[in-house]
Formats: structure tokens, sequence, C-alpha cells
């Protein structure tokens, strides 16, 4: 990992750390290299479901 990277991971981190209702899903996060001057990070977002409950309420959840 290079240093770049390492200063662009810190960023990501501190962006999630002040939006807490964006929430990651770290399992799929990875970086790829395309070049060897570049580097691209993809972040996991959680989606939510809109669904009616037995009320006939809409509520979302988390998905996993």
């Amino acid at each position: 990992m290079s240093w770049t990277s390492i200063a662009d991971w810190g960023r990501i981190w501190k962006h999630f750390e002040t939006h807490p209702q964006v929430s990651r899903r770290c399992a799929t996060d990875f970086e790829a290299h395309p070049g060897s001057e570049s580097v691209a990070i993809y972040i996991g977002i959680r989606q939510e479901r809109v669904s009616r409950d037995n009320n006939s309420r809409l509520r979302s959840t988390p998905q996993r």
C-alpha cells in the first residue's frame, strides 16, 4: 500500500466519521491499481430497503 493510498483511506475514514448517517459495508471495500501512478478506491455503502409491515406503515431496514 502506498503512502498516497494510506492518506486517501484516512480521508475516507474521516468522511464517514463526520457523516454517520451513511453506513459502510466494509466487506466490499477494495483498491484497484490500474497503473503505477494511480489508485482507485471503491467503498461499499449499505443501502436501506423500504418495506411495509402488517400495519401498512413504511419502515426502512438496513440491507446486509
